[in-house]
């Protein structure tokens, strides 16, 4: 038997403290990492990110061992913005305030919801739309989102895009 995962993403939403204490708080992998006569095997070269993103979550997660198996100049920045010097990455400033859904439910930001319109505005004149994405950590904002850019790019929660690729990716945080 063969089993393919990552401990370190997505762990299991628990909401009730009664079902972490039967131990539902803890994902299948890292149960199964817990006995001594398994052997897991890391996959350590990624493929999808650019060297500078995937830096961070290699220090952070997997104790440096993540290695690049794409250069930068194999993610070159895509066209339409003012890259910083290293390329990669780049934040967009927002200082507008979250707010909550009607029900309460969850977050969104109108003002950074207009942040990444504009934004979005700007580089569809240089990158096709199929390449394009949108996450955030919140179905809030996801709502808000596909209202406001109206089907021009793919808007998903963060955990709605796993496994999934795209050239560039707009990253909604919400509570900045």
């Amino acid at each position: 038997l063969v089993l393919v995962g990552d401990q370190q993403q997505l762990p299991p939403v628990c909401i009730s403290q009664k079902a972490k204490n039967m131990g539902l708080g803890t994902s299948l992998f890292e149960g199964l990492l817990g006995h001594e006569f398994l052997a897991p095997a890391m996959l350590k070269v990624q493929f999808r990110m650019h060297p500078l993103i995937s830096e961070w979550p290699s220090q952070r997660f997997y104790g440096g061992q993540l290695l690049n198996g794409v250069s930068a100049d194999d993610r070159l920045p895509m066209p339409g913005l003012s890259w910083p010097q290293a390329g990669g990455v780049a934040f967009v400033p927002s200082s507008e305030d979250e707010g909550s859904t009607p029900d309460g439910s969850s977050k969104l930001n109108h003002g950074e919801c207009g942040i990444v319109r504009e934004l979005l505005d700007h580089v569809l004149q240089y990158v096709p739309a199929e390449e394009i994405g949108v996450l955030t950590p919140y179905r809030g904002q996801v709502g808000l989102l596909k209202r406001a850019l109206q089907g021009q790019v793919e808007v998903r929660t963060v955990d709605g895009y796993q496994g999934r690729e795209k050239a560039m990716i707009v990253m909604s945080c919400v509570r900045s």
